[in-house]
């Protein structure tokens, strides 16, 4: 089962490697950098928002943004 998950994790890895680029390139060239930067922006702070709310399920405790 171990090396499942870890087929799984390196095919997450291979995947974000190749696709990222690839994505990222075709955003920078259809719509520009500005664009881009939103795009990646909006992804951090939903990456962000979705981290603290599993953290506060976890522990039932909400913590400042500076630890």
């Amino acid at each position: 089962m171990r090396a499942r998950y870890q087929s799984a994790g390196s095919l997450a890895w291979t995947a974000a490697a190749t696709g990222g680029p690839l994505i990222g390139g075709l955003v920078m060239e259809q719509f520009g950098g500005h664009a881009l930067f939103v795009t990646f922006a909006c992804v951090m702070a939903s990456a962000v928002f979705f981290y603290r709310l599993m953290e506060v399920k976890k522990t039932g405790k909400r913590h400042s943004l500076a630890h």
